[in-house]
């Protein structure tokens, strides 16, 4: 866990990822960064606007996030996991993050979130933070409506 930016974003861009996020999964090297000064900012930026999702500003959903990347890793191996398209991956991630904030809190609805898309202008300057809300509804989506589990939604049927 991170608060200086400037070395949270150094082993980021040497990672070859982006320097400004929460967080991030290096699963072969077995660890996680997190950055909690840019999980600050996001929660000042966005509130309680977009609970139980990465836009919460939650240091507790990021770990979560990323400790479901070495999960997911570890139960289909690492190249099978890298293989997955994003909004699996991200996804499912984001789910298993939320699962338990989300059925305890009744006042939380998958419809109020599903609305939040069809927003004009939803996280339009933010095009991955939106894939990112996107692919964890359509998770729930398929396990909570549909029914699939973990190898359903992992498997070659729902690309």
């Amino acid at each position: 866990m991170c608060r200086d930016l400037e070395r949270y974003g150094f082993y980021a861009e040497l990672s070859g990822l982006a320097k400004f996020s929460q967080g991030f999964n290096l699963v072969l090297a077995n660890r996680i960064f997190i950055s909690l000064t840019f999980i600050e900012s996001v929660h000042a930026r966005f509130g309680q606007a977009y609970r139980h999702s990465l836009l919460e500003g939650s240091a507790a959903h990021i770990i979560s996030h990323e400790i479901f990347h070495s999960c997911i890793a570890e139960t289909l191996g690492f190249w099978r996991a890298r293989a997955l398209p994003s909004w699996k991956v991200e996804g499912y991630a984001e789910y298993a993050a939320t699962r338990h904030a989300i059925r305890s809190d009744s006042s939380d609805s998958f419809r109020a979130r599903l609305s939040r898309l069809f927003e004009p202008g939803f996280l339009a300057a933010y095009p991955l933070r939106r894939h990112y809300y996107q692919s964890q509804l359509l998770v729930e989506f398929l396990s909570e409506v549909k029914g699939l589990n973990f190898a359903a939604i992992m498997g070659d049927g729902t690309n």
